[in-house]
């Protein structure tokens, strides 16, 4: 059998688009013939009333016959509007159907009803004229019909054989139509896996229409296709359309969303109840589970320095953050700014690129082996505080790496700001602003923490003596100035972890743990060092206790002692005067 141009073997309209109508000659009434002259309205369809008596009705609408093919007709989307409109209803009129006469091969007949607006006296269904598609171009989608070659035994599809293909598939698949017809699908693409012949086989065999989704390596392609049985045993007809745009949006949609779900997960974590180095440790923990890489770590900065404050390591990688402390920015980091993307993301695909521009950073991640690095910068107030860096990191199709770690930055450079605010805040709760001793806060909670350690503790009070003289006469800069040697005298001899300023010119030091030679020799030291100035004089009053059971005891012993040495000062020195 051959088609249009000689080249099918498959008559596509005798077996897939049997779209042909064929409307006999029809016996119209009285009532009909009068109304088809009514002018300036549209036809009517006629129908003849088959009730048993036989006679025509006289309806404005007169009816005829409906035959079994007919409903058929009705249900086609195909089919002419109005004609499906001016179908009856089964086992009514009086039609007379005719055999439908032979085909064209290779093409598609389509009848076109013609509207008459004057002379109605041809009926209805006259006028009628014939539109023959061609089949091979003007189908739109990759259209191809295979025979299918069976196994002996029927149960699977060994291979098929072109029957006909159109002008679109063979644009698809990039070949002529005469190197495709009459071939074997394994000839014409002897490298392709045999998954097409499943679908054959449920089309072919089984008359079932499969509908799917696949990527076609052969032609590189994704594929929306559908595979259905035709009239004639032992053939299918595929349908095809390329959906690589589709799948791409689709691909693009799953990878935004389980990215935005690992930048959810992240926020959790670091919004969690759990403490700032254990929250910050998890996150880095997590992305490497995505990104495999040697090394995830935070670089901190003031744009002076830099340091690496926390760190992740694959098993096997060296740590690196002791080696990462106090470096200077200018020195090894600022070349990373001109790595930028879009003023953002740092990326080193290669870190040879640092090679010329600065070799002292490059020989550092060199190294530490290296080989490509991304950074995501974080900011406070557009003020540059750190990186998020991850060394060798693996390309993954499944996230998007550069979005995932620039908002996971984003929500690191709020938790550091944060915790740099909890840590300023404690400080201030807990020293003191003039002379950064421990103020009465922190004197308090040591009191509370040491209550049942059990053991030994020696306080020393310190107090300036004629201070006011000092303000009176110098002012109070002056006085500020008296305070903070005193502070830095104690810390000096003392040590500053155990130094505490009470309140005004009163200082505090307790030290745990001590012996009591000890302490009496570190008391003497901290009066002659006293004793140096000539400006003012400093009274101090000293207490030991072996157990330290009652810390607060000892500190009233000592601040009596203190005030008897203040007493015996003004005893030869009046308050009052200047």
């Amino acid at each position: 059998m051959s088609g249009k141009n000689g080249c099918s073997t498959f008559n596509v309209s005798s077996h897939i688009y049997r779209k042909t109508y064929h409307f006999p000659r029809v016996v119209q009434t009285r009532a009909s013939r009068t109304n088809e002259t009514e002018s300036g309205t549209e036809a009517k369809f006629q129908r003849l009333n088959t009730r048993q008596s036989g006679r025509c009705s006289t309806t404005k609408q007169p009816r005829i016959h409906a035959v079994p093919w007919l409903p058929k007709v009705a249900a086609d989307p195909v089919a002419p509007r109005r004609v499906r409109q001016a179908l009856p209803e089964t086992g009514r009129g009086c039609i007379d159907p005719q055999p439908l006469p032979p085909r064209s091969l290779g093409s598609i007949d389509y009848i076109v009803t013609e509207r008459r607006t004057a002379n109605r006296t041809q009926g209805f269904f006259g006028g009628l004229s014939m539109y023959q598609v061609d089949d091979f171009n003007e189908i739109p989608l990759p259209y191809a019909v295979f025979e299918i070659i069976l196994s002996d035994d029927g149960s699977r599809v060994l291979n098929s054989r072109y029957a006909f293909v159109n002008a679109r598939y063979c644009q698809m698949a990039g070949m002529r139509r005469a190197d495709i017809l009459g071939k074997t699908y394994k000839e014409v693409y002897p490298d392709a896996d045999n998954h097409w012949f499943s679908y054959c086989y449920q089309a072919g065999v089984r008359r079932e229409t499969v509908h799917g989704r696949t990527f076609e390596p052969v032609i590189q392609h994704w594929l929306e296709f559908t595979v259905a049985p035709v009239s004639k045993p032992g053939y299918v007809a595929f349908t095809f359309r390329e959906i690589d745009r589709e799948q791409e949006l689709l691909k693009t949609e799953k990878r935004d969303h389980q990215t935005g779900q690992l930048i959810l997960r992240m926020s959790r974590i670091l919004s969690s109840e759990m403490s700032y180095e254990d929250s910050m440790n998890r996150v880095l923990k997590e992305l490497s589970k995505v990104m495999h890489p040697d090394r995830i770590y935070i670089l901190e900065t003031d744009r002076i320095t830099f340091t690496n404050t926390f760190e992740w390591c694959a098993p096997g990688v060296s740590s690196e953050i002791d080696t990462l402390q106090d470096l200077g920015y200018e020195e090894f980091l600022k070349d990373w700014e001109s790595f930028t993307n879009n003023g953002t993301t740092v990326i080193m695909p290669d870190i040879r690129v640092l090679w010329e521009r600065n070799p002292k950073c490059y020989e550092i991640l060199r190294r530490q082996g290296i080989e490509r690095l991304i950074a995501a910068p974080f900011f406070q107030s557009s003020q540059l505080i750190g990186y998020l860096c991850v060394d060798n990191y693996e390309e993954n199709d499944a996230i998007n790496t550069q979005r995932l770690l620039e908002m996971v930055s984003f929500f690191i450079g709020a938790k550091v700001l944060n915790q740099r605010l909890l840590v300023k805040l404690d400080h201030l709760s807990r020293y003191d602003m003039l002379t950064g001793a421990k103020n009465r806060n922190a004197r308090i909670e040591f009191c509370e923490r040491g209550k049942a350690s059990g053991e030994s503790i020696g306080v020393i009070y310190a107090d300036v003596d004629g201070l006011k003289q000092i303000n009176d006469r110098r002012g109070h800069g002056a006085g500020d100035d008296v305070i903070c040697h005193v502070a830095r005298t104690m810390t000096e001899v003392l040590g500053q972890t155990h130094v505490y300023r009470e309140g005004g010119d009163e200082f505090v030091a307790l030290l745990p743990g001590i012996e009591r030679e000890e302490f009496m020799a570190l008391t003497r030291r901290l009066k002659g060092r006293f004793a140096e100035q000539r400006d003012y004089v400093i009274a101090t009053g000293c207490a030991w206790d072996a157990d330290g059971v009652n810390i607060q005891a000892v500190i009233q012993l000592a601040d009596q002692r203190m005030y008897e040495c203040k007493r015996r000062y003004y005893a030869h020195h009046d308050r009052r005067r200047n």
